[in-house]
This record gives C-alpha cells, sequence and structure tokens, in this order.
C-alpha cells in the first residue's frame, strides 16, 4: 500500500511539471512581457484554475480535464459537440411518436468517467445550483439520470467558462425555485392542504410596516432558463 501511494505522489508530481509552461511557451512570453512581469501561466495551469472555481472539481480532475479536452476549445464546433465527444448527450431513440430508451453511447471513457465523479462531488456541495439540479432531477428520474444529467451540465459549464475565459458565478441553491416561483409556490400549498391544513399566504413585502422593516423578494428575469449554463459563465 505504501509503494502505491508513493507511486500516485510521484504522478501527481510528474503532472504538475507537464503543467507548466514549456521552453517554447515561456520563450514567447518573455517576448511579449517585460522582463519584470512575473512567470505567465501555461495554457493547461490556467485551464486548471478556471475549472477548480467549479463546485466539485479539484486539481486532479482538473488535470484530466485538460488531457482529455486540451485547452483549444475553437476545435468543438459548439458545446453539443463537447458533450458528444463524452458520450454525456442521451440519445434520441423515437419512432411513430412514441418514445424508447435513451441511453447514451460510447465516447472517451476516461472524460466521462472524470466528470462523472465531479457530478457526485458537486451534488453534495451546500447551497449550489448543481446540488440543487441534482435533488431535483433525482427526485424525478432518479439518480443515475440525475449523475449523467450534473454530469452534463458541469462539462457545459467548463466549456463556455475556457472558450469565452470567463469566471465560474454561482446561481445559489435557489435559484431553481425562484425562477419556478409560481409553480413551487402552488406545489407547498397543496401538500400542506393534504395534510388537512388551511393555507393562507402573505408577502413579506405587505408586511413591511408591522416590524419597520422592508424585506424584499429577490428579482429573476421572467423566462429565464433552467438549465441557466450560459448565465453562470457569460454573467
Amino acid at each position: 500500500m505504501q509503494f502505491l501511494e508513493r507511486q500516485i505522489a510521484d504522478f501527481e508530481v510528474e503532472i504538475g511539471q507537464r503543467m507548466k509552461p514549456t521552453a517554447e511557451e515561456t520563450a514567447q512570453a518573455q517576448q511579449m512581457q517585460a522582463a519584470e512581469m512575473p512567470e505567465p501561466l501555461s495554457p493547461r495551469e490556467e485551464a486548471i484554475q478556471f475549472w477548480m472555481e467549479i463546485p466539485g472539481v479539484g486539481w486532479t480532475a482538473a488535470c484530466n480535464m485538460v488531457a482529455e479536452l486540451g485547452t483549444n476549445m475553437d476545435q468543438f464546433p459548439s458545446a453539443a459537440h463537447v458533450a458528444s465527444w463524452a458520450a454525456l448527450c442521451p440519445g434520441n431513440n423515437e419512432s411513430a411518436g412514441k418514445r424508447f430508451s435513451g441511453k447514451t453511447r460510447k465516447g472517451n471513457v476516461w472524460l466521462r468517467r472524470t466528470m462523472c465523479e465531479v457530478a457526485w462531488a458537486a451534488s453534495h456541495t451546500k447551497d449550489t445550483y448543481f446540488a440543487a439540479q441534482f435533488r431535483r432531477i433525482a427526485s424525478r428520474r432518479g439518480k443515475k439520470r440525475a449523475l449523467i444529467a450534473l454530469a452534463h451540465s458541469i462539462l457545459i459549464t467548463a466549456y463556455h467558462m475556457l472558450k469565452y475565459r470567463r469566471h465560474y458565478r454561482e446561481l445559489g441553491g435557489d435559484f431553481l425555485d425562484q425562477i419556478n416561483r409560481d409553480q413551487v409556490q402552488r406545489r407547498l400549498v397543496q401538500r400542506l392542504a393534504k395534510l388537512g391544513f388551511e393555507v393562507t399566504l402573505k408577502s413579506k413585502v405587505e408586511n413591511a410596516g408591522d416590524n419597520g422593516a422592508c424585506v424584499k423578494k429577490p428579482v429573476v428575469p421572467h423566462g429565464t432558463s433552467s438549465d441557466a449554463l450560459t448565465e453562470i459563465v457569460r454573467g
């Protein structure tokens, strides 16, 4: 066991060395920048720093993503091509108006495995959009389908972050409830009614005069998509 742990540690050190700028990259950067400037990051290190901002993505997972995706997102015409490369896009098996099993096909097994591990870690984070998305899908479709859907969302987010050089922006665990406020309200009222309660709802804004404080509801643009991946990275 100690031998394997030493081997893993040696591999991590070697991976870290290979992520650093090459001699050619360093020479090109020195020509473009002044001598007193700090040593620039390599494209691989920059991608790792971007992707480690995503909940559930650690250093090892980010290195795996760099190894399988590269650092140039222009090689993928769209986000759908990235999902297809990782085989994280469910098939559309439909005939005569009847839908059959839409199993995902075999793709890059290493990238797919990494994204599933990242999705599982993200599903256990607190007060994050990805954790809320996992719980929302798992309640209707099961944990396995929810894991694949979450892995797909994280991969699409990572693609947009690196392509447009945008940092990750957390939407919060209540984002899906805010954009579906009326639906959530009706569902909760119906559940309480089934338990024998008579529910009367009052807005906090209307009762602001009782305690002198004004509590405003969060404002979410009407018609915002529940997926919201583009909003995460484009701001």
